[in-house]
């Protein structure tokens, strides 16, 4: 996804910068002028960047590609010169950079991180990277009177969108606690792993388990198909059984999609394996699966690419077997469909209260498929891209295409489709929205083409206007007063 259509997905998830995923106490804790620096806007910073402006923080950015910056300074980020004059004006500076070489130039270059430290900044490390080569640079930033704290994620672009991805965070404690109430807005469930280094550690132990996950879910499929199986009736064969996993539901789906596209490519696949191994050549211990894997990728990269999406890792069965493992109805990029929510500390050993609180989002997300209630909406249409335009623009709805003729729209509660398939037939019952600010929403709708059929007017307990969209259909907003 080009940088700016993934910046105005990332910022749609929350229509006001109004830091709801923080409290007042962690709003107090850090402070109402906290500065934070993110360096490093690529296909996961950009996202993490923009939950903290999203929820909004004082962010000032910087990007080798200036481009990647354009859609946060259009919406009140700053920009930093460098490392350093980003450190010397920020309280806190984010790293998230693709390799070791690449962070280590950052922290300490002759501009870098260290060269305008102050005494109690905080640099947080979030790339995948190299436990020694992590706590080589946190040493420096100590002895500059920084605090240090690795903060790697795990979960997906599509998660890290939202702030609903999980973060590893290794330091002293201190440091992790001082920390908490941001790294709640980066992500939903945050683990303290011990001193730095661990995080890393165990964030390449991940990626390494994903991995092998991704190579197994290809070749399921690729024998799948070439025994003859309906891929459709493979997937969901797989998602309901106890061969399912978080790698088959995302990965699996934009392979049968053919766009392979889960913002994650060969080079860093090879990166993460390759340090996974070397963890346990450190360690040593042999392993049997870890130099398949890297060997697996090493010809892939050299078939396809060092920046081809990584579930391409497929289409050495597919060429191999002359076969193509596609099917319809799978989407062509991953979006997280859970709302945004508080993050939370995972507490090792705990694991009751993690059921509870899967039980309070499962219970959450039920009421509103309760027997009766309406809980999908479908709206013909002419022209997806306009319906996209006028609804995202307007209310803020998020989209995930399946194919050229159906778009499902979601509004953080209720989902529906645009069907352009069938004929658009105007009327029927009337669909109300809520919004607070109805003056606003009427500038928006004439801003986007739609047309005020009947303006404001009071009704006891509220008011509300009824306007037209760009193919006929008549909706309302209502609000309390």
């Amino acid at each position: 996804m080009h940088i700016a259509g993934a910046m105005s997905q990332v910022l749609c998830c929350s229509h006001t910068p109004d830091r709801s995923k923080c409290s007042l106490p962690d709003r107090i804790h850090m402070g109402e002028t906290m500065k934070i620096g993110f360096i490093g806007l690529g296909n996961v910073g950009c996202k993490l960047a923009g939950s903290i402006l999203r929820n909004g923080f004082d962010l000032t950015v910087r990007d080798l590609d200036p481009g990647a910056a354009e859609p946060f300074l259009e919406n009140g980020a700053r920009w930093a010169g460098s490392p350093q004059e980003m450190a010397a004006s920020c309280d806190v500076v984010i790293t998230c950079l693709p390799s070791p070489a690449a962070c280590a130039e950052v922290v300490e270059g002759p501009d870098g991180i260290l060269q305008g430290v102050h005494p109690g900044m905080v640099w947080a490390e979030m790339s995948t990277t190299d436990e020694t080569e992590v706590k080589r640079l946190a040493e420096k930033m100590l002895a500059a009177g920084g605090k240090p704290i690795e903060c790697p994620v795990s979960g997906g672009c599509h998660r890290a969108a939202t702030g609903n991805i999980s973060i590893f965070a290794g330091c002293e404690r201190e440091t992790f606690e001082h920390m908490l109430p941001l790294l709640k807005v980066l992500g939903r469930r945050i683990l303290h792993t011990g001193p730095i280094g661990s995080a890393s550690v165990l964030k390449v132990a991940t990626n390494y388990l994903a991995t092998a996950n991704l190579v197994s879910c290809a070749e399921a499929l690729a024998t799948m198909k070439k025994a003859g199986m309906d891929l459709n009736v493979a997937y969901e064969a797989i998602r309901i059984s106890s061969g399912n996993s978080f790698v088959h539901e995302t990965e699996s789906q934009v392979i049968l999609n053919g766009s392979r596209n889960i913002d994650f490519t060969m080079d860093l696949v090879l990166k993460d394996i390759g340090l996974f191994q070397s963890i346990a050549d450190r360690a040593g211990i042999r392993l049997d699966l870890s130099p398949l894997l890297i060997d697996l990728f090493r010809n892939a990269q050299d078939r396809y690419g060092p920046r081809e999406w990584s579930p391409n890792i497929v289409k050495r069965l597919e060429e191999d077997a002359d076969i193509k493992v596609l099917a319809t109805g799978f989407p062509a990029e991953m979006h997280d469909d859970e709302p945004e929510e508080p993050g939370y500390e995972v507490v090792p050993g705990n694991r009751a209260c993690e059921k509870a609180r899967s039980r309070h989002r499962h219970h959450f997300r039920e009421k509103f498929v309760e027997n009766n209630r309406i809980n999908y909406i479908e709206l013909n249409v002419t022209d997806i891209a306009r319906a996209r335009q006028f609804y995202g623009t307007v209310f803020g709805w998020t989209f995930t295409d399946y194919g050229p003729f159906y778009c499902e729209f979601s509004d953080g509660r209720m989902k529906g489709g645009f069907d352009a398939n069938s004929p658009v037939h105007p009327g029927g019952p009337m669909i109300v929205l809520y919004h607070t600010d109805l003056d606003a929403v009427k500038q928006k709708v004439r801003d986007q083409g739609g047309t005020i059929t009947k303006d404001i007017f009071p009704f006891p307990g509220g008011e509300r206007f009824q306007f037209t969209d760009p193919e006929g259909y008549e909706l309302a907003v209502w609000r309390i007063t």
